[in-house]
C-alpha cells in the first residue's frame, strides 16, 4: 500500500511549503522515514523572528516565534508562537532545539539568552555550553539582528558571539547577569574586540559592568551605551571627531567609573554652552550641516557623558540607558 513517503519529492514538497514551524516539528515526530525526509531532503526555512531562552531550576524555558510584533506587544498568537521546557535529563528535547536552530535560515531579528537568578547560574553556564556546541556543529553562522544576552563573563559571550553570522550582525548588548547587583563589577572584552561579530556591528550596549576597553575600541558603533573603568579628556575629544566625520545621527552614552584629566575639559572644549551644578553642555555646530548640531553632555552627578550628533532644537531626552528587557 502506498505511503505518505511515496509521494515524489516535488510534491512533497509542494504540499510541506505552507506548512508552518509547529506543523514541522510535529510531522519530525509521526515516524523516522518522515523526519529523515525533512531533515535531509526538504531541509524547510522555519523562519522564526525571534527566541528567547530564559534560565530557571533545572533547565531553560524556550519561547520563539514568526512574528516579532506578538513578543512586542505581549500578546502570542498560537499560530506563530511556541513555548517548551528543556530539562536537564531530557536530551530528545535539547535535540529538538538544535534542529530549530539548524532549520532556521532567515534572520532573526533577535536573539536573546536570560539569567536573572544567582541560584541558576551554574545551570545557564552549563546550557551556554551545549547552546555553543549546536552552533559550532551547524553547517553555517545563525543568522541574527541583534543579540541580546545575560553573561557574568566574557567567556560566557564567546560561547554564542563568534558562532552568530557577522554579515546580519547588526547589535550586541550584554548585562550582567545579577540584575539586582546594581553594579557587577568588571567584563574584560579583550577577545570579544578581536572578533570579526564585534568589529562590524553596529551597536554595543554592555550594561550592569564596567569594562576596561577603551573608546579607542569602540569608536566604529553607531550606537553606543557602555559603562568603562576609566575614562578621559582625550577619549572625549576622539568621540567628538568620530561623530563631526560622520554624516548620520549618532549617539553614544558613556559612563565612567574614574576620569582623567577633568580639568582638560574645559580646554579642550572651550566654556560650556549651557552649565549648572549637575550638568555641562556644549554645543557644535557642524560643518556642512546646517540642521544638524553636535552635543555633548557631561552630567557629573552621575558620572556620565552623552555625545549626540543630531537635528537642530531641544533633544527628545538626555539619556537613554536603555533596559535589557526593552
Amino acid at each position: 500500500m502506498p505511503t505518505l513517503l511515496d509521494i515524489p519529492d516535488l510534491v512533497m514538497r509542494r504540499i510541506l511549503k505552507d506548512a508552518d514551524f509547529k506543523q514541522i516539528f510535529r510531522l519530525r515526530k509521526v515516524c523516522s522515514p518522515l523526519r529523515t525526509f525533512l531533515d535531509l531532503t526538504l531541509q524547510p526555512d522555519i523562519q522564526l523572528e525571534w527566541i528567547q531562552l530564559s534560565a530557571i531550576t533545572n533547565g531553560m524555558s524556550c519561547y520563539m516565534g514568526t512574528n516579532v510584533d506578538d513578543y512586542k506587544n505581549k500578546k502570542y498568537d498560537k499560530q506563530r508562537t511556541a513555548s517548551f521546557v528543556l530539562v536537564d535529563t531530557d536530551m530528545e528535547q535539547w535535540q529538538d532545539l538544535a534542529m530549530i536552530l539548524r532549520y532556521q535560515k532567515s534572520s532573526l531579528k533577535f536573539l536573546k539568552l536570560m539569567c536573572s537568578l544567582e541560584e541558576n547560574m551554574d545551570g545557564y553556564d552549563k546550557f551556554l555550553e551545549f547552546f555553543m556546541t549546536i552552533l559550532s556543529n551547524n553547517e553555517t553562522q545563525l543568522r541574527v539582528s541583534n543579540l541580546k544576552m545575560h553573561a557574568m563573563n566574557q567567556t560566557q559571550v564567546l560561547r554564542v558571539l563568534p558562532y552568530l553570522d557577522p554579515k546580519t550582525l547588526v547589535s550586541i548588548s550584554i548585562e550582567n547577569s545579577m540584575v539586582f547587583d546594581t553594579r557587577g563589577g568588571d567584563m574584560e572584552i579583550d577577545e570579544i574586540v578581536q572578533t570579526e561579530q564585534y568589529q562590524k556591528a553596529k551597536g554595543l550596549y554592555i550594561l550592569g559592568c564596567d569594562t576596561n576597553a577603551s573608546i579607542f575600541q569602540m569608536s566604529h558603533f553607531n550606537d553606543l551605551t557602555v559603562s568603562l573603568k576609566s575614562f578621559s579628556t582625550s577619549g572625549v575629544l576622539h568621540a567628538k571627531e568620530k561623530l563631526i566625520d560622520l554624516s548620520i545621527n549618532f549617539r553614544y552614552e558613556i559612563r565612567y567609573h574614574e576620569f582623567e584629566d577633568i580639568d582638560g575639559l574645559t580646554v579642550s572644549l572651550g566654556q560650556p554652552t549651557e552649565s549648572n551644578d549637575r550638568q555641562d553642555i556644549w554645543i557644535i555646530n557642524l560643518p556642512n550641516a546646517d540642521q544638524q548640531i553636535l552635543a555633548i553632555n557631561h552630567c557629573v552627578e552621575s558620572n556620565y557623558f552623552v555625545l549626540n550628533r543630531r537635528i537642530k532644537g531641544p533633544p527628545n531626552r538626555l539619556a537613554r540607558f536603555p533596559l535589557f528587557y526593552e
